[in-house]
């Protein structure tokens, strides 16, 4: 019988104390819904999102790498001002008139809030931290390689 097939998000992230390592995506969403603290990261948590397709629990392809950074409040828990920031951006960024308009012209606000996003709520990590992620998600794959760094990407395969 064949394993199952679905997609789901498995999170990495960044410390300063070790590799980056695979977080729960549990924990993580409780973090991100405000009900667990993470006081063991100074200011803000440094994400690597991966979005795989998996067969059993082993990775068969990366569909998309995203890398959020979420600030962290005194408390330790998500900032939800910086998170409700981040989702006024990202709706921003959804250019409806687009559909209408010639495609070598992108609204002003379109253009703003994409840069908004990448100086506030995207992070670089750095050629070592996505070797690190690279050699897990190729770890736990079902043939790997399933990603590749390339240049200051990491790029599915």
């Amino acid at each position: 019988m064949e394993a199952y097939l679905g997609i789901t998000i498995w999170y990495f992230v960044a410390s300063p104390s070790r590799p980056m390592m695979r977080f729960p995506a549990a924990r993580m969403n409780r973090f991100l819904d405000g009900h667990e603290a993470l006081p063991e990261y100074a200011d803000a948590v440094h994400v690597v999102e991966v979005i795989v397709e998996i067969q059993g629990r082993r990775a068969l392809r990366v569909q998309r790498v995203i890398c959020p950074r979420f600030k962290i409040t005194q408390a330790g828990l998500c900032d939800p001002e910086h998170q409700d920031e981040a989702v006024n951006l990202a709706m921003r960024v959804l250019d409806f008139d687009a559909l209408v308009r010639p495609e070598n012209v992108e609204e002003l606000d379109t253009h703003l809030a994409r840069r908004d996003t990448r100086l506030h709520h995207r992070w670089n990590p750095s050629p070592s931290q996505l070797q690190d992620v690279a050699n897990l998600l190729n770890a736990a794959a079902v043939v790997p390689p399933v990603v590749a760094v390339v240049g200051s990407e990491l790029m599915p395969l």
